[in-house]
């Protein structure tokens, strides 16, 4: 059996990208939508205060999140690096082991969490498809970059 050398450089890069994507995705793209659907006010409607309390109690889940990140790439590289196809390239292999592990894990569990959060059906679905849909970017962003880092 062939020895697994994890690419660590790959991960980090990995997890930095896909945070940057989640802070683009539920901020300027999907921000208001995303507040609206949790409960969320606008940030023009919170005090001065009330915004820097926000903030700070955000600076660990921030940490948190990033380290939750380096976990899915890491074992999306055992993925990557472990069902390899001898017609495909690395990058391709990243992306197809990144978008089955999507579908095959995140989207059931994703469904079934807005379908019993609670909210109402649009709420329900605009939760499930805005959570779908950056994590079907998140795992392609990390097939790429571990698939295709040498």
């Amino acid at each position: 059996m062939q020895e697994m050398v994890i690419n660590w450089w790959a991960i980090i890069v990995g997890a930095i990208s896909v945070n940057v994507l989640g802070f683009i995705w539920y901020g300027p793209i999907f921000g208001k939508v995303w507040g609206s659907i949790i409960g969320m006010p606008p940030a023009s409607e919170m005090s001065e205060k009330d915004n820097k309390d926000f903030q700070k109690k955000m600076a660990p889940l921030y940490f948190l999140n990033f380290l939750l990140s380096i976990w899915t790439a890491y074992v999306i590289s055992f993925y990557v690096a472990g069902w390899t196809d001898a017609g495909s390239t690395l990058i391709l292999n990243g992306i197809m082991n990144a978008f089955w592990l999507w579908i095959g894990f995140l989207i059931p569990v994703l469904a079934g969490n807005a379908m019993w959060s609670g909210k109402s059906r649009k709420d329900s679905w605009r939760m499930f498809l805005l959570t779908a849909g950056y994590y079907l970017f998140s795992f392609i962003i990390l097939g790429v970059i571990i698939g295709g880092w040498k």
